[in-house]
């Protein structure tokens, strides 16, 4: 569709719209593993929120009975184990793994330098180019790496866990796709704000 739109007369600079739609399947990963990562999360602080040595289970019942005799020469008893899984441990694992599922600024910001050799290399082939141009298109690209595609990033995070209290599979698909969906079309309206980097406009000719 949005290539019928191009070929039916939609302005040359927006051209690269039509390969948003290949977009989809790599958001669809995102809400994918973020959703996954954000119950794997969410179950490793309720287990140790609640921890008990009494409900664990392993393999030997052998097993258990010297573990429970580490627990009682290093704590004494169970209870000051359990105390001590639940508060320091915890507070520990959750420092390592993050206070939240969310993609923090830094994280985002260092994905998406990857784009800056795509826009330097487009700035050197800018031979015919003013000087107006070039620091145009220098301002938009910096914008975009350091600002736009970091806040995109995290905007889809954000999007990946909502709903995550799903009950079937058929529910979890159709929470999915939909989300998918919503980041596709965000996307494309994102890229609309690109001429920055995508025309010379008024201000610069």
């Amino acid at each position: 569709m949005m290539a019928g739109l191009i070929d039916a007369g939609l302005p040359e600079r927006f051209s690269d719209l039509a390969h948003s739609p290949a977009l989809v399947p790599f958001y669809l990963l995102i809400v994918v593993f973020m959703r996954r990562y954000a119950r794997s999360r969410n179950e490793i602080n309720d287990q140790l929120a609640c921890f008990s040595v009494a409900e664990t289970r392993c393999f030997s019942h052998d097993d258990k009975a010297f573990v429970r005799s580490v627990i009682a020469s290093l704590f004494t008893t169970e209870d000051a184990f359990n105390a001590h899984v639940r508060g320091d441990f915890r507070t520990a694992v959750l420092r390592q793994i993050g206070t939240s599922a969310d993609i923090p600024y830094w994280v985002a910001m260092c994905a998406s330098l990857s784009a800056l050799p795509l826009f330097a290399d487009a700035w050197l082939s800018f031979e015919s180019a003013t000087s107006a141009y070039r620091v145009h298109w220098a301002i938009g690209s910096l914008i975009i790496v350091f600002v736009h595609i970091p806040f995109v990033l995290m905007l889809v995070a954000r999007l990946s866990l909502l709903k995550l209290n799903t009950t079937t599979r058929r529910e979890e698909l159709a929470v999915t796709l939909a989300l998918t969906l919503a980041m596709g079309l965000f996307a494309c309206g994102a890229l609309l704000t690109f001429p920055l980097t995508w025309s010379q406009d008024l201000a610069v000719q």
